[in-house]
């Protein structure tokens, strides 16, 4: 518990207001102390902020170097409900004129009718599916053959539908289409197939719906295909048939800029937010102003925008400009760049993947985990902060010992007062009767 204490009792001087004044005034050191650690936060946190900024523009730098990019295409489908067209690489602008004759089919095959999904059946035996061994006891159900089948992975997919109460069937449907795929069934000796209704009498399948390849005209040539999905027809170009009819659809291939649009944006908003962070920081009040190497890195970032390309198209010409305030930043007229992309796809990925290239290059070297410039100034702030919160921990010890060093030693002053008050008024009395007796005679 501390010891309760009244200042100056005896010597009547308030030593407890001159200890603090005097603490008050010791104390500017650590505040000095605080305040470089609060810098060095403000530098650490300024960094953090440009680090996040750019990695964000070597994030889109990168993406306006993916293959296709410039040269995309989108695929138009005059009659969406009979097919659907995706234009992917590859894929070369032109029209093409499609007629679905008929759809791709999945087999499927169907037992007779059973009166339970889960009784035993009491077959015993065992019989083929494509080429897969299906055995079955006595104790099996249908619910027990759709695990089976499931297990044997033969490439079909089995399932009980019921119709009704006590009608239930056992559905076997192949998992792709096409007659190349249509299940392949095969009894045992003692027939369980065909018990089932899976086979009929004459050994074959029980079909629900037969297998089907896709017939359709394509530029006036018919082809054939076992899924619906035909991605083999025309480089680049994904069809989906789906339905038939006597219609004939028109697709149409056409470039498709506004991917690379989308991108080349990214890369002009996420380029000006740096450099508005970094101008800011900068500035005669900025957090960096007169850092060196913050200096540099903005040069450089301009530079690798500024400079003219050698040959070939510049970044005027495809719609990408700087700002008339002088601030470095980037303008996109994005018209200009449609209209570019449009007429010199080759070009603009050309101009603009080899400025992507080299600011990807740049800012990978001052990014890189280790040796990078940011995270060497972020570790250099975290080896400050950590020897700052040192000293100040030091001060603070050496303040509280120099604290009590006073209390203690104006503690001794009154003590000491005290001391002589108590021997001043011992000698008051015998002095008193001494000068009183003088006084009589």
């Amino acid at each position: 518990m501390a010891r309760f204490t009244v200042s100056g009792v005896a010597s009547n001087i308030d030593w407890q207001a001159m200890v603090a004044e005097i603490m008050r005034v010791e104390r500017a050191g650590l505040d000095r102390i605080a305040q470089r650690r609060a810098r060095v936060d403000r530098l650490d946190s300024t960094w953090t902020d440009l680090g996040a900024r750019l990695r964000e523009v070597q994030t889109r730098a990168a993406a306006l170097r993916v293959p296709g990019l410039f040269s995309g295409h989108r695929a138009e489908s005059s009659a969406p409900s009979l097919v659907q067209a995706t234009a992917g690489p590859g894929a070369t602008a032109g029209t093409h004129d499609l007629r679905v004759q008929s759809l791709a089919a999945q087999h499927r095959v169907v037992s007779i009718a059973h009166a339970s999904a889960g009784a035993a059946l009491g077959l015993t035996g065992s019989f083929q599916v494509n080429g897969r061994t299906i055995t079955l006891g006595p104790q099996h159900s249908l619910a027990d053959l759709v695990v089976l089948v499931g297990a044997a992975d033969a490439g079909v997919q089995a399932a009980v539908v019921t119709a009704a109460p006590g009608e239930h069937y056992l559905v076997l449907t192949a998992s792709r289409s096409g007659t190349a795929n249509a299940i392949n069934l095969a009894d045992g000796a003692t027939r369980v197939a065909t018990a089932l209704g899976l086979l009929t009498p004459a050994g074959a399948p029980n079909t629900l719906t037969p297998a089907a390849n896709a017939v359709f005209q394509l530029n006036g040539l018919t082809l054939t295909r076992s899924a619906n999905r035909i991605d083999d027809a025309m480089a680049g170009l994904t069809l989906e048939l789906r339905a038939a009819g006597p219609e004939v659809v028109r697709v149409s291939v056409v470039p498709e800029p506004e991917a690379s649009r989308a991108a080349v944006e990214g890369l002009v908003t996420a380029y000006n937010a740096a450099l508005r962070h970094l101008r800011a920081a900068l500035a005669k009040d900025g957090t960096l102003a007169g850092d060196a190497q913050a200096i540099r890195v903005q040069q450089r970032l301009r530079q690798l925008m500024h400079s003219a390309a050698e040959g070939g198209l510049q970044l005027w010409q495809v719609g990408v400009t700087f700002a008339a305030d002088r601030s470095g930043e980037l303008v996109l007229d994005a018209g200009r760049f449609l209209d570019a992309v449009r007429t010199n796809p080759d070009g603009v990925q050309a101009l603009l993947s080899g400025r992507a290239l080299a600011m990807e290059d740049f800012l990978g070297a001052i990014l890189r985990p280790g040796d990078g410039l940011v995270p060497a100034r972020d570790r250099t702030f975290d080896e400050q902060r950590a020897s700052l919160d040192r000293e100040l921990r030091r001060a603070e010890d050496r303040l509280a010992a120099q604290e009590r060093l006073l209390t203690m030693r104006f503690l001794a002053m009154e003590r000491m007062v005290s001391g002589l008050a108590r021997q001043s008024n011992a000698l008051a009395v015998p002095l008193d009767r001494l000068m009183g007796g003088e006084t009589r005679r």
